[in-house]
């Protein structure tokens, strides 16, 4: 009997460590597409710091500061 159970938790393992690999290579896979999000999201963060600061330097400098 035991024997039967320390064949089932190896084979639940190695299902265990497949599908960890299988989420890994899926993730890795997925990567570029990423990549690309967080460049356009900093891209946008870029515009709305450059307009922010157009606002505050923008006004010190209509004001004469």
């Amino acid at each position: 009997m035991l024997e039967h159970m320390e064949f089932a938790a190896a084979i639940a393992g190695l299902i265990v460590a497949i599908s960890g690999c299988a989420i890994a290579i899926v993730r890795f896979w997925s990567l570029p597409d990423r990549i690309e999000k967080l460049e356009n999201k900093v891209e946008g963060m870029d515009i709305r710091l450059a307009h922010i600061e157009g606002h505050l330097f923008g006004g010190y400098a209509a004001s004469g500061e």
